[in-house]
């Protein structure tokens, strides 16, 4: 990963901050704002720089897949 590809995912991340931000009316939906856009950010950064993480279909069987009931198949 070079530093041209997380400068671009700042700046990106920036530029769409700065233009959704003064839109946005009251104070609580901005924080949401402002905390999704840094967790998006961090994200793309953390998956940019390792790209061995698991994928969607990991985080299915691992997180979710305890919780779905066991359905029997007719």
């Amino acid at each position: 990963m070079s530093i041209r590809w997380i400068v671009l995912i700042t700046l990106a991340a920036a530029f769409i901050f700065v233009l959704e931000w003064r839109r946005i009316p009251d104070r609580p939906t901005k924080a949401a704002f402002t905390f999704l856009i840094l967790a998006v950010w961090a994200m793309s950064i953390a998956v940019s720089i390792h790209s061995d993480l698991p994928g969607p279909d990991t985080l299915i069987k691992t997180v979710l897949e305890p919780f779905i009931p066991n359905v029997p198949h007719q």
